[in-house]
């Protein structure tokens, strides 16, 4: 109703030009490939004739992989509904803060957000292990959804051929900063390959997985053929626009939420406008949750 959608190529087609992307012209994105794209967006993309860009993970398309959050919601559900005995989680490996943002969790006073982004900041092989000790503590009462979580490359060929554009969100969702050069190549092509092969066409825009980028993830980027590429709101707005680092406004459940829990197009308008971007959840959106990762992203741009 407020804003002029218009595809994410179009966009970027115009800052190569040097124009200006008025406040009121936007693109839709999605990253990951989740099924639901097609489930729940597309037929509301559809009916409103809305052009959108889903950024897809290749290696997770048609099977019942999950990234390592899905399995954390599952637990965190499993936590909701059984008593546990909290002391009984080893100290060394569920400190205090962990406990505490797990009870959260499970009793439903918090998001998954702050959990995801403390193991984060804690490094893969720790956030491998606290999932793993879960799993087993939890045993039957875990929860792993027998249903396909990402989308099948029939689904992704129908919407293709629909209005919706397709872009490349590496391979394996892997945090390119923390990876070696040979590793991030193959992360860029086998996607890229994969792209080509299903829909017949090159994929020409790329998403850093979690926004993670710095100068050598961009190069490789820019090497791997790709002609922009977006990350998440981290990034500082002002300055000429880099197309292969381009900022977008993440839009979370809780951040076009009201009062009382339910969806208000008043704030979610307030935060496409980039209201909220100028207030007190600033600088919180830009923090690097793999900053206190031994293993995590390298400094650089971001």
């Amino acid at each position: 109703q407020h804003f002029e959608v218009l595809p994410l190529d179009t966009l970027v087609g115009r800052l190569k030009e040097g124009r200006q992307i008025p406040p009121r012209q936007l693109a839709i994105t999605f990253d990951d490939g989740y099924a639901d794209n097609y489930t729940c967006a597309y037929p509301v993309l559809k009916q409103h004739d809305l052009p959108a860009t889903i950024f897809l993970a290749t290696a997770f398309v048609g099977t019942h992989h999950r990234f390592w959050w899905d399995t954390l919601a599952g637990l965190v559900k499993a936590l909701r509904e059984h008593p546990v005995e909290w002391e009984a989680l080893p100290h060394s490996l569920f400190p205090l803060r962990l406990k505490r943002l797990l009870k959260r969790a499970a009793s439903g006073h918090s998001t998954l957000t702050p959990l995801t982004d403390y193991l984060k900041g804690r490094g893969p092989r720790c956030t491998r292990e606290v999932l793993e000790h879960l799993e087993k503590w939890l045993g039957a009462r875990s929860h792993s959804p027998a249903r396909r979580l990402f989308l099948s490359w029939q689904e992704i060929r129908e919407m293709s051929a629909n209005g919706i554009a397709f872009g490349s969100h590496s391979h394996t969702h892997a945090i390119l900063t923390a990876i070696p050069d040979a590793q991030l190549a193959a992360e860029l092509m086998d996607s890229r390959r994969l792209i080509r092969e299903h829909l017949g066409m090159d994929a020409t825009a790329f998403s850093y997985p979690d926004g993670c980028l710095d100068d050598r993830v961009r190069r490789h980027v820019v090497q791997a053929g790709y002609e922009y590429a977006v990350q998440t709101n981290r990034a500082l707005p002002g300055g000429p626009p880099d197309v292969h680092a381009l900022h977008r406004r993440m839009v979370k459940e809780g951040h076009s939420q009201g009062f009382f829990n339910e969806f208000s197009p008043a704030v979610f308008a307030l935060e496409l406008l980039g209201v909220f971007d100028r207030l007190a959840l600033r600088d919180l959106r830009r923090t690097d949750p793999y900053a206190g990762s031994p293993r995590g992203p390298a400094g650089g741009r971001q």
